[in-house]
């Protein structure tokens, strides 16, 4: 019997880092091989800024080289995908509460389960898309693509392919965000646990504004891959960081301190409730009949 929940152990633990691998493959894989079809032509023609600065250049004139890096990191994330695999697994597996959440009206089981799963899904993507613009962009710089002198200078091409996967990071930080909302119910309030007054009234829309802000900044930056020019992500990054910076901060801290602080009681009442409730069924102290 122990030897079977061994094995199995072993067995979930190995698909889960063979699905994220196989993911981080797609993501990385398909990044490096349009790097490496441009870093291969500019070499070939002599694209490098110095013939002989860079010992990797030969490696990098094959495709040996692209399969290599891909292989390397492919292998490193699938490692960090394997070890979530109970994570995974509970998302497999998951069976609901039959406990409604007062907020949002979800089974409890999606916080217990889904949620956690989405979150990781989502850091792992955005880690991954992070990891493929580094590498890419070495490899570029390498063919004379990115040009570091004064200012960081692009080429077409890849000022296209940062574009592509610029507004691509945006997308998924928009996921991001659209996760945190739910994530509010776990909020860590000066009184209780959860959502709040101003969490429920204020940050819900802060946030769903914030999702709306980043979808519509990566449009900027798809649109960015048949234009290739610079400003159309910088204005893109410049409405992005205004709007983050007065909503995601401002709202709150403004209705907490004119709203909330001096008739806090009031307003929090319905939310401990919503607390107290949440802990006595937890605890199955709603069954006690006094």
């Amino acid at each position: 019997e122990y030897d079977h929940v061994f094995w199995q152990s072993v067995k979930a633990r190995f698909a889960t880092g063979a699905s994220f691998a196989t993911l981080a493959a797609v993501v990385v894989g398909v990044n490096l091989y349009f790097a490496g079809k441009f870093t291969r032509f500019a070499l070939e023609v002599g694209g490098a800024p110095t013939e002989n600065a860079i010992p990797i250049e030969g490696l990098l004139k094959r495709r040996r080289g692209y399969v290599i890096a891909t292989a390397v990191l492919v292998f490193i994330m699938g490692n960090i995908g394997a070890g979530q695999w109970p994570l995974v697994w509970r998302y497999l597996h998951s069976q609901p509460f039959g406990v409604l959440d007062p907020i949002f009206s979800r089974d409890v089981g999606f916080y217990v389960f889904a949620l956690p799963f989405y979150q990781f899904v989502v850091n792992f993507l955005i880690g991954a898309v992070i990891v493929s613009a580094i590498v890419v962009g070495l490899t570029y710089a390498v063919s004379g693509g990115v040009r570091l002198k004064e200012t960081v200078e692009l080429m077409p091409r890849p000022l296209a392919h940062f574009s592509a996967l610029g507004g691509v990071f945006l997308l998924l930080v928009a996921w991001s965000y659209r996760l945190k909302i739910y994530g509010l119910l776990f909020s860590q309030g000066r009184v209780f646990t959860g959502a709040g007054y101003v969490d429920v009234n204020v940050q819900i829309w802060a946030y769903w504004f914030l999702v709306i802000l980043f979808i519509a900044t990566s449009v900027l930056f798809f649109v960015n891959v048949k234009r290739r020019e610079s400003r159309y992500p910088l204005i893109g990054l410049g409405i992005l960081v205004g709007g983050a910076v007065v909503v995601g901060s401002v709202p709150g801290a403004v209705i907490q301190k004119l709203i909330v602080d001096p008739t806090e009681l009031e307003r929090e009442t319905p939310y401990i409730e919503h607390n107290i409730s949440a802990t006595r069924k937890a605890y199955g102290l709603h069954r006690i009949e006094e």
